[in-house]
């Protein structure tokens, strides 16, 4: 997945859920309760998914195993922008109400120079 499919995927995964993805505790997480995503969640693959990503972040390798079709430009890996650009659409599930996330994400896209 490159950055527009990335966001695109989001997106609409937010936009369809429109709630967050929290454990027990109301914590975000990136598998929650009654099969809710976050925002990087829903990137991860079933089959790839692994529970023990829970409180990392995209820095930790165990998030990074559960996230191996993205594809970053120019040789980018997984350190500076596309840590960024993920954790930019994790912020918005994590910090804002579901009511806000339209106008965040179209915030976010116009930035990315993304549809």
């Amino acid at each position: 997945m490159n950055k527009q499919e990335i966001f695109t995927t989001v997106k609409n995964h937010l936009l369809s859920q429109n709630a967050r993805s929290v454990n027990d505790y109301d914590e975000c997480v990136y598998r929650g309760v009654d099969g809710k995503m976050c925002a990087i969640g829903c990137l991860m693959p079933d089959h790839l998914y692994d529970p023990e990503c829970e409180g990392h972040n995209s820095l930790d390798t165990k998030v990074q195993r559960c996230l191996p079709m993205i594809k970053f430009p120019d040789g980018d890996d997984w350190g500076g922008p596309i840590i960024l650009f993920l954790n930019g659409l994790q912020d918005i599930h994590d910090k804002y109400n579901v009511e806000e996330w339209p106008a965040e994400l179209n915030k976010f896209a116009l930035k990315h120079s993304l549809e």
